[in-house]
This record gives C-alpha cells, sequence and structure tokens, in this order.
C-alpha cells in the first residue's frame, strides 16, 4: 500500500513493479509523484481513469500496463 509516509522513500527508485488493487485518486496521485521512475510495470485494478496520473511520469522509458483493465483506446491517451 502506498502511503504519505512510504512514497517518500521510494520516490528516488528508477524501477518500480507495483501491484494496485485499489486505483482511487489518493493512489494514483502517490504513483504520479514517483516523477524519477524510468520503468514501471503496472498490474491490478487500473483503468483508463488513471491514464492522467500515469503520464505525469516524464521520465519514463518503458511502461507495461499488460495487467491492468486499461483499454486499447486508454494505452493511446498514455503520453
Amino acid at each position: 500500500v502506498l502511503t504519505d509516509e512510504n512514497i517518500h522513500s521510494i520516490k528516488e527508485f528508477k524501477e518500480l513493479n507495483l501491484q494496485v488493487d485499489n486505483a482511487d485518486e489518493a493512489t494514483m496521485k502517490r504513483i504520479s509523484m514517483l516523477t524519477n521512475v524510468k520503468r514501471l510495470v503496472l498490474k491490478g485494478n487500473i483503468t483508463d481513469e488513471s491514464i492522467p496520473y500515469i503520464s505525469k511520469l516524464t521520465n519514463l522509458e518503458s511502461l507495461d500496463l499488460s495487467g491492468t483493465k486499461i483499454s486499447a483506446a486508454g494505452m493511446g491517451l498514455v503520453k
């Protein structure tokens, strides 16, 4: 579980593999704070509504959303 307290301990990570069971707004805001991440694998209950948060990760070089519920149309919105 990502919390305000533990998000700071992983903010400098370059690679992350996250299982997200509850992709609520607070969780996605925390994920969007991981701006140093270059490689990210997300799995779980992540839908098209999460795209604006994922798009804030401007340093991403590799993004794997295959284990999510993001639609093909949503994949096209990821920048």
